[in-house]
């Protein structure tokens, strides 16, 4: 966060910068007065809102799916808990311990926000996906045990839901804005303010407000795209989404066994 922080302001005096140059320019100009480059500016900076509006759309919608996605992978294995009940009590145990472990190991690793190219990002991760694994096998040897065939499709596509979206909210972490987007988005922006500085010298003196708001918008605009992107590091957090997993593990662990018998 306080590298974002610090790019966002270099980013803003970059800006002032710029728009100081767009005003020498013009008075570098021997015959700047009868200078007209109405369409040649249209063009930038309609594509410069343009690509913003795309962006910080792309960003948002990402966001809201991130936390969407963990919504949906709470209900999913909350309803695979639930059903588990159709199945034997000496089969139900083992599934749920897996079920257990692996919400405990995804409410330590995920919301730290880890390198995922890391050892201490993978490794517990490789455990978790193991775990998924040995849910599966377990439920689907003791729904073919019983006599009713309808148990196998209540009890195994629960669990099967729960495993794709943890294998879709993994994969998002590897969907994050293009350095390209984002170099060409400061390019752009750097071009936009040396031409609205070169209008703007028209008048011989600056408008200081009008700079720093130019400046301020784009900056800002910016870095809440760079933050959308990053909802575990920034100032928008999606953090109160993982309450519905730290609400269901509680769940959990008041219906252990250990604690149902420390209970009694």
């Amino acid at each position: 966060m306080i590298l974002g922080i610090v790019v966002t302001l270099g980013l803003f005096f970059a800006l002032l910068t710029a728009l100081e140059i767009g005003r020498w320019a013009r008075r570098r100009m021997v015959d700047s007065a009868s200078y007209d480059s109405t369409a040649a500016d249209a063009v930038v900076f309609g594509v410069l809102g343009l690509l913003i509006a795309f962006t910080f759309n792309s960003a948002a919608s990402r966001f809201d799916e991130r936390r969407n996605l963990i919504n949906d992978q709470a209900n999913a294995l909350r309803v695979a808990w639930t059903r588990l009940d159709l199945l034997p009590e000496l089969d139900r145990e083992p599934i749920r311990a897996c079920m257990r472990e692996w919400l405990e190991i995804v409410l330590e690793v995920l919301p730290a926000d880890p390198d995922v190219d890391s050892p201490e990002f993978n490794e517990p991760m490789n455990r978790a996906r193991q775990l998924q694994q040995r849910a599966w096998h377990l439920a689907m040897e003791s729904a073919d045990r019983q006599p009713k065939p309808q148990y196998a499709a209540l009890v195994l596509n629960p669990i099967d839901q729960w495993m794709d979206l943890s294998a879709t909210r993994l994969a998002m972490n590897n969907r994050g804005m293009p350095t390209t987007v984002m170099i060409a988005l400061i390019l752009l922006s750097l071009a936009a303010a040396v031409l609205a500085g070169f209008h703007a010298a028209r008048h011989p003196r600056r408008s200081p407000l009008h700079m720093i708001v130019f400046a301020g918008v784009i900056a800002m605009l910016l870095y809440l795209m760079v933050d959308l992107m990053l909802p575990r590091s920034g100032l928008i957090r999606i953090k109160r989404a993982d309450k519905a997993m730290k609400g269901l593990y509680e769940n959990m662990i008041a219906e252990s066994p250990a604690t149902t018998k420390s209970s009694r």
